[in-house]
């Protein structure tokens, strides 16, 4: 389970996030993936890229994974992040230092690089360590609950993301 972070380049501010689906369908490209690597790199040292289409770094409590194109042209690029600590410092300075917009998928809003919110990120790791709580419930052995419970939960999570895009 991580939190699921969307970089864009929209070459300036980013769009109001009442109107996104322009923004989304058809985003100005980032550039080549190999050199969207290597602006990664720059800003984050210690990124890595063992899979050119998706690299890991360790952070202080904390990890990114960078979901892009192995080759070609990318027009953007999804960060999972999980554990705990502060990534968001991380992330608003990689987006400042290529011009990039940062979009938090919990929040439905993009992260304010001179000021990031920590909310999007804080629901998050509320909404994991309650899910892991919860699934801790179940009695050894019994999978089959367990199993339901757990689709249960994704199909609620599907349910949330459809309804979120269908706003936009």
């Amino acid at each position: 389970m991580s939190w699921d972070v969307v970089l864009f380049n929209f070459q300036g501010d980013p769009p109001d996030t009442d109107d996104l689906t322009d923004a989304f369908n058809d985003p100005p490209a980032m550039g080549d993936a190999a050199e969207i690597r290597e602006k990664v790199s720059e800003s984050l040292p210690g990124v890595d890229w063992s899979d050119p289409a998706w690299g890991v770094l360790q952070g202080d409590g904390w990890s990114i994974e960078f979901n892009h194109q192995e080759t070609g042209e990318t027009a953007t690029m999804m960060l999972h992040v999980r554990g705990g600590g502060d990534p968001i410092t991380s992330i608003a300075n990689l987006c400042k230092a290529n011009n990039w917009s940062a979009f938090d998928t919990t929040s439905g809003e993009f992260l304010d690089l001179d000021s990031p919110s920590h909310e999007g990120w804080t629901e998050f790791q509320e909404y994991r360590d309650l899910v892991s709580r919860t699934t801790h419930v179940f009695p050894k052995g019994d999978r089959i609950v367990a199993l339901a419970y757990g689709t249960f939960l994704v199909a609620v999570v599907i349910m949330i993301l459809f309804v979120m895009l269908s706003k936009l």
